[in-house]
């Protein structure tokens, strides 16, 4: 059997957005979440100051799950938007939820952001959260882990339903501009599980 590797990434050591950095460029934390210009502002200093070749989104870890009906919580924190409370008790309730829909909300807003940073020449990269990372802003991780070892066959359509979504969403901010994609799963890290 190959050996397995956890890979750190890096890029991922971002230490966040504080209401004072955000303040350096007029924007507010927790708003600049919410409108295209402000998230085009921030990208472009945060390419500026990690001296990097593209401008990275989102700018923070929950567009997907809360476009599945995840409960989010904004605040003036560096962490950004993060889970606020359960949106389900069940892993199967997963499928109750509404599809992935990259025409609203936030995630709609993103794909906004892409569209106005490849009009003005950058190069946009778009990071795509896992099918962990997703499940744990709707619920309780360790609950999802129970359901992939007693119910492989609701795990996978919980599985089929998430990875449509992520398809859809890639497909639609291929077209707004963006040419680079990460895709994480913290969650789901060798090291967790």
């Amino acid at each position: 059997m190959a050996k397995l590797v956890d890979f750190k990434c890096r890029y991922a050591d971002f230490e966040g957005i504080t209401p004072e950095s955000a303040a350096a460029f007029g924007l507010k934390v927790p708003d600049l979440y919410f409108r295209a210009e402000d998230m085009v502002l921030l990208a472009k200093n945060i390419k500026k100051e990690k001296s990097s070749t593209f401008c990275k989104l989102p700018l923070d870890l929950c567009v997907e799950a809360e476009n599945l009906g995840g409960k989010i919580k904004y605040d003036e924190s560096p962490l950004g938007p993060r889970k606020l409370e359960d949106a389900v008790q069940d892993t199967e309730e997963v499928l109750n939820l509404p599809e992935l829909d990259p025409e609203r909300g936030r995630m709609a807003e993103v794909l906004r952001v892409c569209r106005l940073l490849s009009e003005e020449g950058e190069t946009v990269a778009l990071e795509v959260r896992g099918l962990f990372n997703i499940l744990n802003s709707l619920m309780d991780i360790q609950k999802v882990f129970m359901t992939a070892a007693m119910k492989p066959d609701v795990m996978m359509k919980v599985c089929d339903k998430i990875r449509e979504g992520l398809v859809t969403y890639i497909l639609a901010a291929e077209k707004a501009g963006c040419r680079l994609f990460f895709y994480s799963d913290g969650s789901g890290g060798l090291n967790i599980i």
